[in-house]
């Protein structure tokens, strides 16, 4: 029997390559896609710093853009 994908690995496959993304729109999508459980913005955020599939562009006081590069 086939399990759920984790939270992040299905983050990881919703956004495209190349794309950016801060997280509250990830949580966003997640909850337009029906998903129950929701991470918080800062372990979002920690998550994808730590990715090396993810680059972070900040700037001054906006949200963090996260950019998938892999």
């Amino acid at each position: 029997m086939a399990t759920k994908p984790k939270i992040f690995d299905s983050i990881k496959s919703m956004i495209d390559v190349g794309e950016e993304i801060t997280a509250e729109q990830v949580i966003d999508k997640l909850i337009d896609m029906g998903r129950k459980e929701i991470p918080t913005k800062k372990s979002l955020s920690v998550k994808f710093k730590n990715d090396k599939q993810f680059i972070v562009i900040k700037r001054g006081r906006n949200p963090t853009i996260f950019k998938r590069i892999l």
